[in-house]
């Protein structure tokens, strides 16, 4: 479909004038969309200008970047530079950007006036006027001969990796939902036969998209820019949120869930005046079941099984919740442990703790009912009666974390596997920093405070007064309490927990911020989370489509979800995981996370209030961690399992399938959705991620008739992919690096 009424095929140029970073997947994303140039100006100042730039699986594009600005003048001195411009390109033909506007703007009737007299002039080199594409349309002839540039263009502006944080916030949850709401609304098209809806998610991306514009997704917009995005998000939200929960019930309204009830026929215990059906609109969890004896669907949106913790909200239950247990398809009881309970709008509820394993790319479920052997106990009064020293230690099979009852931070964070102390004492902790009105990029005293992160010139520890409670203390979750108040009587409030089964302690924070920046105050304030390790690390970071590497240094770098401070001795290392944040400082012994600085402008408040940020950290043993593991672990963190209630009805599905499986291959699953074009196919999205050709395999929970690959604009039958057990498996190989998109169509 054309765009602005430009034919696709014309489409080869990313015209990036003022971008902050360019990672170095660049060239292969742009690729696998049939993309061949790329102009910017920020992130790269060398001997060259014109480049062939390429990525770790090989592709690459030509690389221009302007010597000058995106906005230059025209004037008697344009072409000045020509001799030097001839030299580092190596061509007789130079590029010039001009113009009066934002990031290039449009020629002024003095620019056009200026070359066309210009161009009389004797023993001056000629203007044309043309297109970029016409400019590197010549490029290509000398392609092979062009430097060759690999590794990413970063860094500038640290500030923008945290500034506004409500709005990296709503760009990490637009992502997860849509991602999130395209495999569900795909999985109940082949499950369910409901309605694919295409309209509403490509009006949701394009609201995600227009946040990701310059100035907006950085931070660096006026007030209103942080309004208007917010707004933006609030709709993707609903749009993606409401998808997701329809096409999940529209897939559990198919699982034939009558079997799993122990008297299917019987309504004894089932209120026709039950408050619990329709309780907890804009709670989480919504109720749809009634009675003693309720389902529940539980699914998983990504293509592998996992085995963890789920939280289930019931609502309004008619039983005795004292006596309430859990069951699996199979009958076999449940591990539980009663969560939070309270109100909600005149509705009461229990949360449930249970573990369990859900299928790949698909579902399982799950019977609460009293005790079937239930006994009233007479109940033993627990008076005082001990007294034992407080201690706060979160421990399961993987590890174990002490915290400093002083002040919280981790006195001890021991990896059971290696036996490996991770941390020294007093690490993970709290810290408000304030930084400098200087800064050398900006080279002035003080403003451009959302782009810059100035030197730390003070730092707080958030130590003192702090309380510790106890959260929940059981076989499946434990977790304190912390809370503080801190600066300009700002509230620190912070779960830490750990879950049975898991290696990942848990933080999750609300901060009622009260922290103002301003040059009058002495610059702006930096609230961040402090890590430091028990060894020197190497850090590896998650950036779009792969990993990359990059030495310690002392100040914010970006990463997509996490970092991982690798032991160079082999011995066991921690990764520090984040559901929101994208800043992380990691120097030679520590990493930290920021999480909320007050920068003053163009914005002069855009972070007070209320904010609520989740991250964790975990540790992985072995002299060679794969990116694999990496983002596996990455990925489960940010797309917890969700949970749908459901009722006792027939159906054509069992109570525990999965749709899509990833069997093997070092890859990761980007997205699964159905084509723009429509029809009864599915997309699937994927790129390598250790280095290594990949023979990735599919277990479909459907039959395929075809499957093929396409490019990323889904134009092209780019070759066919393998198919194998009746349709029900399928093979492609993705190279070291790269990106694949494939077709899949449906047996009908």
């Amino acid at each position: 479909i054309p765009a602005f009424g430009i034919p696709p095929e014309e489409l080869v140029i990313d015209f990036e004038p003022d971008t902050f970073g360019h990672n170095r997947n660049i060239p292969e994303i742009l690729n696998s969309g049939g993309v061949q140039y790329y102009y910017h100006c920020r992130g790269q100042i060398g001997e060259n200008i014109l480049y062939r730039w390429k990525a770790p699986s090989g592709r690459d594009i030509i690389l221009y970047t302007d010597p000058f600005w995106y906005n230059a003048d025209i004037n008697s001195s344009t072409a000045d530079h020509a001799p030097e411009l001839a030299r580092l390109t190596g061509g007789k033909t130079l590029l010039k950007v001009y113009g009066v506007g934002d990031h290039g703007g449009g020629p002024t009737r003095r620019d056009i006036g200026y070359l066309i007299e210009m161009n009389s002039w004797p023993l001056y080199p000629k203007f044309t006027f043309g297109r970029l594409k016409d400019y590197f349309a010549g490029t290509a002839v000398r392609k092979n001969s062009l430097p060759v540039l690999e590794g990413e263009l970063n860094f500038i502006f640290d500030g923008c990796y945290t500034t506004q944080t409500r709005i990296k916030a709503g760009n990490r949850k637009s992502e997860v939902l849509m991602q999130e709401a395209e495999f569900f609304s795909a999985a109940s098209l082949i499950a369910a036969g409901k309605e694919y809806p295409g309209t509403l998610f490509a009006d949701a991306w394009k609201k995600v998209l227009f946040n990701q514009f310059h100035d907006i997704i950085p931070g660096s917009g006026v007030t209103e820019t942080r309004e208007y995005a917010s707004a933006l998000y609030q709709e993707v939200f609903a749009a993606a949120e409401s998808a997701r929960t329809l096409a999940l019930q529209a897939i559990s309204d198919t699982i034939n869930t009558t079997p799993l009830f122990r008297n299917a026929v019987s309504t004894e215990g089932i209120s026709t005046e039950s408050r619990g059906e329709g309780a907890g609109a804009g709670y989480g969890q919504t109720g749809r079941g009634t009675g003693k004896e309720r389902v529940y669907h539980i699914f998983n949106s990504l293509p592998w099984e996992r085995r963890e913790i789920v939280p289930i909200t019931i609502w309004d239950y008619e039983g005795d919740f004292s006596q309430i247990a859990a069951r699996d398809p199979a009958g076999k009881t449940l591990a539980i442990q009663a969560g939070e309970k309270g109100d909600y709008w005149g509705h009461s509820f229990n949360t449930l703790l249970t573990e369990l394993a859900v299928p790949a790319g698909g579902y399982t479920s799950v019977i609460i009912e009293e005790k079937p052997d239930y006994i009233q106990k007479t109940a033993f009064i627990n008076d005082i009666r001990l007294q034992r020293p407080d201690t706060f230690i979160l421990e399961n099979d993987l590890i174990r974390v002490t915290l400093n009852p002083l002040d919280g931070s981790i006195a001890a964070f021991i990896d059971k596997r290696s036996g490996a102390d991770l941390t020294p004492p007093q690490s993970g902790i709290f810290r408000l920093a304030m930084e400098s009105l200087y800064n050398g990029v900006a080279d002035r005293a003080e403003g451009m405070s959302a782009w810059l992160i100035g030197r730390y010139k003070q730092i707080t520890p958030i130590t003192d007064g702090i309380e510790i409670v106890p959260q929940s203390h059981g076989p499946l979750r434990s977790a304190y309490k912390m809370s503080s108040r801190f600066g300009s009587n700002s509230v620190l409030e912070v779960i830490v927990s750990l879950e049975s089964g898991s290696k990942r302690l848990q933080y999750d924070v609300t901060c009622d911020w009260r922290e103002f920046g301003s040059a009058d105050a002495g610059g702006v304030p930096n609230l961040h989370f402090y890590l430091p390790l028990a060894y020197k690390g190497a850090y590896r970071f998650d950036i779009p489509f792969g990993m990359t590497k990059r030495d310690p240094i002392d100040m914010d770098l970006p990463s997509e979800s996490f970092v991982l401070a690798e032991n160079p001795g082999g011995g066991a290392s921690l990764a520090l995981f984040s559901r929101d944040k994208y800043g992380f400082r990691c120097r030679e012994d520590s990493v930290s996370l920021t999480l909320i600085r007050s920068a003053y402008d163009p914005d002069l408040t855009p972070e007070t209030g209320r904010h609520r940020i989740a991250f964790a950290a975990a540790p992985f043993t072995g002299n060679a961690i794969s990116n694999d593991a990496l983002a596996k672990e990455s990925l489960a963190y940010c797309h917890p399992l969700t949970v749908i209630s459901g009722k006792n009805h027939g159906g054509n599905r069992t109570p525990a399938e999965s749709l899509l499986e990833l069997r093997s291959g070092s890859i990761v699953l980007s997205a699964v959705k159905r084509p723009e074009t429509g029809g009864k196919r599915l997309l699937l999205r994927v790129y390598e991620i250790d280095g290594k050709t990949a023979q990735a395999e599919f277990k479909l929970g459907f039959i395929a008739s075809a499957a093929y690959y396409t490019d990323a604009t889904e134009r092209e039958h780019l070759g066919d992919c393998g198919l194998k057990d009746d349709g029900r498996t399928l093979i492609f190989e993705v190279p070291p690096y790269g990106v694949r998109t494939v077709i899949v169509e449906l047996r009908v």
